[in-house]
């Protein structure tokens, strides 16, 4: 086998070694992370609540528009209204 592709093989395996069992036995009571991941759970979990609170209160959207958009934001859109205040909103065209 050449040398030119042996070095880059060994080398990467030993890196790849190394990174594993330094993450495995360095990482492994780690109570920060733990801590974090707990924060972010209850996070989304809280969220998510309001979330289906919101739409349960909310009703449906109703949006209008030329189904054409840009990709800048909401420049495609003429329109975005609560379905049970249709009659309030008038058309921007």
């Amino acid at each position: 086998m050449d040398m030119y592709l042996l070095i880059p093989i060994l080398v990467g395996l030993i890196c790849g070694l190394l990174g594993y069992f330094l993450g495995k036995f360095l990482g492994e009571n780690n109570p920060s992370n733990t801590s974090v991941v707990d924060v972010y759970k209850n996070r989304i979990s809280k969220l998510e609540a309001d979330l289906t609170a919101h739409k349960s209160s909310n009703g449906s959207f109703v949006v209008s528009g030329n189904g054409i958009s840009s990709g800048a934001g909401n420049s495609g859109v003429r329109s975005v209204m609560m379905a049970k205040d249709r009659d309030l909103v008038h058309d921007f065209n």
